[in-house]
């Protein structure tokens, strides 16, 4: 018999310790492998989240959060080809949100000592601006810097290829 309320646990005599008042209260108990087991009986229904919330959730604060969902008409034999260029098109997007986000991160840590004498604001794009304060930063930087100049030049090829 597994107690169903604490004041139970209290007035039971079979739970002695205090961690097996805790493992009654929080609903998990030992197995005879001594794996905790979650107890799924107890789990109401305002536990589970539905997964129209779930979908909706992920869309607007998860990996998919800046992306937006496209329908279109197309012939059936270019289904293969479109699918190609979306993933393309997702991947090319992934790696230019992550070059900022180190581009950023660089600029902020590093921004007077690769600054100097450097004007990103003339160069033509991410890319370039990316490039060319990842070398300031191997040059000019510490190690940290050079490990970050380094990463930043490897996205740099990667957008690249």
């Amino acid at each position: 018999m597994v107690p169903q309320s604490v004041e139970e646990v209290h007035r039971s005599s079979h739970f002695s310790s205090a961690s097996q008042i805790l493992d009654d209260v929080t609903r998990l108990r030992s197995c005879v492998t001594g794996i905790r087991v979650i107890d799924l009986v107890q789990r109401s229904k305002a536990d589970v989240v539905p997964a129209n919330k779930r979908v909706r959730k992920y869309r607007s604060e998860g990996g998919a959060a800046d992306l937006v969902r496209v329908e279109v008409l197309i012939p059936p034999t270019a289904r293969n080809e479109l699918l190609v260029m979306a993933s393309r098109m997702r991947a090319e997007y992934r790696l230019t949100k992550e070059l900022q986000s180190l581009l950023d991160n660089a600029l902020r840590l590093y921004g007077p000592r690769i600054l100097d004498n450097v004007d990103l604001d003339r160069l033509p794009d991410l890319r370039s601006r990316a490039a060319v304060a990842a070398r300031a930063m191997i040059d000019r930087g510490d190690a940290r810097a050079f490990a970050m100049g380094r990463k930043m030049l490897d996205r740099v090829n990667a957008c690249e290829d």
